[in-house]
């Protein structure tokens, strides 16, 4: 699946960056892609994004951490699975859907 909708709500300027904020869904569909969701600079209406910080918008029951892999340019949510590691990837089969998420991106 693909990332789901990606909305700003503000914008600033912060020395040489612009700093974007917003809110999104994980994926666009019901299940979450194993390896992570991809995203680009222009996701975020960037053409260089330099950071990302991720928070749960507080929508889902399922509590979700994630993090964002620079290097593969992609977004992994993590979730206990209750099998004693504190944070296991989530699966393909996971249904996030409907689960909402704020972000802070900033580049140029």
């Amino acid at each position: 699946m693909a990332l789901g909708a990606v909305t700003e709500v503000d914008h600033t300027v912060f020395g040489t960056k612009i700093v974007r904020f917003g809110t999104g869904l994980l994926t666009s569909g019901g299940n979450y892609a194993a390896d992570g969701e991809p995203i680009t600079a222009a996701t975020f209406g960037l053409s260089q994004l330099h950071f990302l910080f991720l928070s749960a918008a507080g929508t889902a029951a399922l509590a979700v951490v994630l993090i964002w892999d620079k290097a593969n340019s992609k977004i992994l949510a993590y979730t206990s699975a209750g099998d004693g590691d504190p944070l296991d990837e989530a699966t393909a089969n996971d249904d996030f859907s409907t689960y909402t998420y704020n972000w802070v991106a900033v580049g140029v």
